[in-house]
């Protein structure tokens, strides 16, 4: 999670393309198929799909210890030793830091080594996973009621705790237009409504069953504290994007 603002202006864009909400997901680093979600049984307790119907079922992702256990389990990872520095490179300049206003891969890319989704994905599958600030999350029977759980260790890189404020903060701002996010259409035309239920519960309701919604769900998640001192029409133009 990022927290403090970064020196300099956002560079201009050239040729700035409309990307869809899958090419975020994919730039958040959660890869896969909407069709993974029907055999997945690896992100989910039950094999099911929520856009078919819950059959009057409360649908329960694993919880991040569940997952967790699952990677070890399958791919043999151990505790590695701490610290150390890895070296990335990209071949364009990014545009910005700002989540909501990066539209191409190298901004995605640096994006989404500072801010968190809600959910993150299974690297043996590409189904959505308790990778994200989400500890786990429940599919109501209406099958359009998702519930999540926050990681209740979660902070910025200030110390400050993430908490559902920050969510319902980031996703009213990227429902609002004059933030001036290309992800704005495509997330009003999926989500009915969204409210944090406590500092750690926050509860999103889907306009009709969509199979991909998880996938579709792709919002970082901003921390209030640092962007709610700056009008959303600013965005483009502060320096900390």
């Amino acid at each position: 999670m990022n927290d403090e603002s970064s020196e300099g202006a956002p560079a201009a864009s050239a040729g700035r393309r409309a990307v869809d909400r899958r090419r975020l997901l994919i730039g958040a680093g959660a890869l896969g198929v909407a069709s993974a979600l029907a055999r997945s049984g690896v992100a989910w307790a039950q094999d099911a799909s929520p856009a078919a119907g819950t059959g009057g079922k409360v649908i329960k992702s694993l919880t991040r210890d569940e997952f967790n256990a699952g990677m070890v389990k399958d791919l043999g990872f151990t505790d590695g030793k701490q610290g150390g520095s890895f070296i990335d490179s990209n071949t364009a300049d990014i545009q910005t830091v700002m989540p909501f206003l990066a539209e191409e891969a190298a901004s995605l890319g640096v994006v989404s080594l500072i801010f968190d989704n809600l959910i993150g994905g299974d690297s043996r599958t590409g189904v959505p996973a308790p990778t994200g600030l989400a500890d786990s999350w429940e599919v109501a029977p209406d099958g359009v009621t998702y519930t999540f759980y926050l990681n209740k260790n979660a902070k910025f890189h200030d110390g400050q705790p993430v908490t559902s404020a920050d969510v319902q903060f980031s996703f009213d701002a990227l429902a609002d237009p004059a933030t001036g996010s290309v992800y704005t259409g495509s997330f009003n035309d999926s989500v009915a409504s969204w409210k944090a239920i406590d500092d750690h519960t926050f509860q999103i309701v889907a306009k009709k069953p969509y199979f991909t919604f998880l996938y579709d769900l792709t919002a970082f998640i901003i921390p209030k504290h640092i962007w709610e001192k700056v009008p959303r029409k600013d965005w483009k133009s502060d320096p900390g994007a």
